[in-house]
């Protein structure tokens, strides 16, 4: 669509928002055609492979220096020169995304060049790229402040790098690190001994962290309130036990398939976590009608998801209802089917959903009416918080990233009930 965009905006001088998605052949003209027209706008976003090179950087730069959210996706070529032209502009960003390179900025904060200023970042997603040491140490010099850090999956971390991180970020209450970074107890280690404040802990599977990194972290962060460990970190019994006597102040927890969670390490973990609200343990784990009834005696649960547990029990899910009449049993994949394809409303039967925010995402939801018009119906579901919407079962739903535009998912809603977005997700 690169040539028709260089006269679309003359036909909507009002616009305050574009988005132009991967692969479009925008180039630098395209993006140059947007920019001169574009005065009134203060979100744009131009998906990866536009070949808007620094050319393109430096005509948006030039003609919208009133830009407040900039998002430019991977293999543009912008190159040096094209990312200090939007940066050194661009003064009153306060959301910037450069390839796999994210930057938000608090409100009211000026932002003349990207490095300057990242020492005002309070949150940080680094993705899409191999980091270095030497990365890790800049990135950690100039935003001592961070409290909020995303690590996508197979950044090539290791335990090197987390200990890198946890020494510099002192101020961290919330990590994601992504699958595949070959953590290990090395780096759990570190994170014990130099992020004793983290409040909400996410490792992805295949991080080898084994029952002594959980041992590790529960012993220097006792203060988390969520844990999630993605699936095959052997965990075991043994890690769970250690998360049972240390953990107390935890409400939400998530340990995925292939943990070797079996009934003693659910036992240890309902023994002590009284404050847990929400629970999954994933598939192939073990646990039977035992540490099923062990999580009866969880005073504050609200939701609940055991993989496989049908089929290892002769009384499965209906007993567990039945035992926990105010809490949701089950599997969010049971109450949602994920929409490849574009779909709008249709007749259905009417539901009453509940989405908890178990995540450190502020996500909106939008409905996709028959015209395959988005809706907003919850602009902003914070951490921690949870959406209550009517809606029918041949409703589709769609949910963003609010920070970076980034769409996380298109739904149909199946049936009644509460579900983490963690899993839908």
């Amino acid at each position: 669509v690169g040539e028709g965009l260089r006269k679309f905006p003359e036909h909507c001088p009002g616009l305050t928002e574009l988005r132009v998605g991967a692969g479009n052949s925008l180039g630098p003209d395209g993006a140059a055609g947007v920019a001169s027209k574009g005065l009134m706008l203060t979100t744009l976003a131009i998906g990866a492979d536009n070949a808007i090179g620094y050319k393109g950087a430096e005509a948006i730069a030039l003609k919208c220096p009133q830009l407040t959210t900039l998002v430019i996706g991977s293999r543009n070529e912008l190159g040096e020169r094209g990312v200090l032209a939007i940066a050194e502009s661009c003064i009153n960003l306060t959301h910037i995304q450069v390839g796999g390179w994210q930057l938000t900025i608090p409100d009211n904060e000026p932002s003349s060049t990207i490095i300057t200023y990242s020492g005002l970042l309070k949150e940080l997603h680094v993705s899409d790229t191999l980091v270095e040491p030497d990365d890790l140490r800049a990135m950690a010099a100039l935003c001592q402040d961070l409290t909020t850090l995303h690590l996508g999956a197979s950044l090539g971390l290791g335990a090197n790098g987390l200990r890198i991180v946890a020494q510099h970020l002192r101020s961290l209450t919330a990590l994601t690190v992504g699958a595949h970074n070959s953590i290990g107890e090395a780096g759990t280690a570190a994170l014990a001994e130099y992020a004793p404040g983290l409040r909400s802990l996410d490792f992805g599977g295949w991080n080898e962290l084994g029952p002594g990194g959980i041992a590790s972290i529960v012993k220097g962060c006792t203060g988390l309130t969520a844990l999630s460990l993605g699936a095959w970190n052997s965990i075991s019994d043994v890690g769970a036990a250690a998360i049972g006597a240390s953990l107390h102040a935890l409400t939400t927890l998530t340990i995925g398939d292939c943990n070797r969670i079996g009934d003693k390490g659910v036992q240890a973990i309902t023994d002590k976590c009284w404050a847990l609200k929400y629970l999954t343990i994933g598939e192939w784990n073990g646990v039977s009608d035992i540490g099923a009834q062990a999580i009866t005696k969880l005073p504050n649960l609200s939701f609940l998801h055991i993989g496989n547990y049908n089929d290892t029990s002769a009384t499965g899910e209906e007993a567990l209802k039945a035992a926990l009449p105010s809490v949701h049993v089950g599997d969010c994949r049971r109450i949602a089917d994920v929409i490849h394809l574009q779909l709008g409303s249709r007749a259905g039967r009417s539901i009453n959903l509940r989405v908890f925010n178990d995540t450190e995402r502020t996500v909106c939801w939008d409905w996709v009416n028959s015209g395959l018009e988005c809706v907003t119906y919850k602009s902003s579901l914070q951490p921690g918080q949870t959406w209550c919407q009517e809606t029918f079962t041949e409703h589709p739903w769609r949910t963003c990233d609010v920070a970076t535009q980034q769409e996380l998912g298109r739904y149909l809603f199946n049936t009644s009930g509460l579900m983490p977005l963690s899993q839908l997700l």
